[in-house]
């Protein structure tokens, strides 16, 4: 049965859905210089240098039409006068981009594969540049937000939802398509260092993959996870009775512990979705993946801000503390955060599966959780999962003689083979 799918209001609400949408229009026809998309992404450049140009740590420098190196305000300068020639009201950025959306032609957008790649692509860029960790919006994710782009952005965010990539992103946990991955350097632990009594000839034992462990060892992980949370938590509400009003940054994300397995379905090119879609990636070369075993699993759905709401208010774990600054920073909202305390779900599913329409409803965005407290004291927020992801609390299994190696090529795409 498929979930809710998120609406073109709903898209242009979150950070991510509205990265999604701008990089929609910008990653069309990339390698053509003289299309429509080009003269967009070269104008909103410029537009969101001017934006930028004040903020922090932020260099500058370029070269002007004869060749002359500029840097600094003569850089700033020379672009606002370039926009200022094309009609652009300097004291109306948003407006100006805006403008340029309403003229796209979205018609123009392929179909079939090319456009199934296209929509891959996008979205494959707008969450990597996601910064969910407190950095605030940069110039351009500000141009985004504005209410003129937003409202220009409905139109894009409609032709992306009734495009055809976009037709599996409230479909449930398939447990028949689920493939695990891991990272080399990064998902294995070395193993452990000879203890001091140990003979040489002992060998230590090696860290299981995530997949491997078996139902103690998860629920050592969720117990530990939860100690830990509540210990940073007291610590942490602490520093903030010391320091009232300090900025800082701590535990950022939402998600399960990392030490926990999770899988992704297949994209059509037959690798596996994470390789695509990651947060602020780590810039990985290399991976293996492995097809998950069918089982017969409870897998909560999360397919929606309100079934987020419900596990939320049900199982929850507090998160004020860790997380005022950076979620504030994130959503706009100040008050009380929650998640769901994964050791007290783990009692009642099996794992967690988030689809990629409610990924991109909530992650950045507050989500009010009205069943706890009083009306507006609650919110949670999604920050660190990945679109169309599954997270487990009980052991499963994979098909040992599916391992398959991935590269990077040189055009810095997924392929087949372990690479050179």
């Amino acid at each position: 049965m498929l979930g809710n799918m998120i609406t073109p209001e709903q898209l242009v609400e979150s950070v991510v859905g509205r990265n999604l949408c701008m990089a929609y229009v910008q990653e069309f026809g990339k390698e053509d210089e003289t299309s429509a998309a080009d003269e967009f992404r070269r104008f909103l450049f410029d537009v969101s240098f001017v934006e930028g140009a004040s903020d922090q740590g932020r260099a500058s420098f370029g070269w002007d039409e004869s060749g002359k190196p500029l840097s600094g305000n003569e850089l700033v300068m020379a672009v606002e006068s370039s926009l200022v020639d094309q009609g652009v009201n300097l004291a109306n950025l948003p407006g100006a981009v805006a403008r340029k959306l309403d003229e796209f032609d979205l018609d123009a957008m392929p179909t079939g594969a090319a456009g199934r790649d296209l929509l891959r692509a996008a979205l494959t860029r707008a969450v990597d540049e996601l910064h969910l960790w407190g950095q605030p919006l940069d110039a351009e994710e500000r141009i985004a937000a504005s209410a003129p782009v937003r409202a220009a952005l409905v139109r894009v965010a409609a032709h992306i939802l009734a495009s055809e990539g976009a037709a599996g992103w409230n479909r449930p946990h398939d447990s028949a398509r689920q493939m695990v991955v891991y990272f080399p350097g990064r998902n294995e632990t070395p193993a452990p260092k000879r203890k001091w009594w140990q003979k040489k000839t002992e060998q230590p034992a090696i860290e299981l993959h995530a997949h491997q462990r078996e139902a103690e060892a998860i629920a050592q992980i969720l117990a530990d996870d939860a100690a830990e949370n509540a210990k940073a938590e007291a610590r942490d509400s602490e520093y903030r009775r010391k320091h009232p009003g300090r900025e800082y940054s701590g535990v950022w994300w939402s998600f399960p512990t990392f030490t926990l397995a999770s899988s992704t379905p297949p994209t059509e090119l037959g690798t596996p979705k994470i390789l695509h879609f990651q947060e602020d990636s780590f810039g990985d070369e290399r991976a293996s993946s492995w097809h998950v075993n069918p089982h017969n699993l409870n897998i909560y759905e999360v397919a929606h801000h309100t079934d987020w709401a419900d596990i939320c208010a049900k199982y929850p774990r507090t998160m004020t503390s860790q997380n005022w600054y950076t979620w504030s920073e994130n959503t706009g909202r100040t008050g009380e955060w929650v998640i769901p305390a994964w050791e007290l779900m783990a009692r009642d599913f099996d794992g967690i599966h988030l689809t990629t329409s409610a990924y991109l409803e909530m992650t950045g965005a507050a989500v009010p959780v009205p069943d706890l407290g009083t009306a507006g004291q609650w919110a949670s927020t999604l920050a660190g999962w990945s679109p169309d992801i599954t997270y487990y609390f009980a052991p499963i299994s994979v098909d040992e003689d599916s391992r398959q190696e991935w590269h990077r090529d040189e055009d810095g795409q997924w392929q087949p083979g372990a690479g050179r």
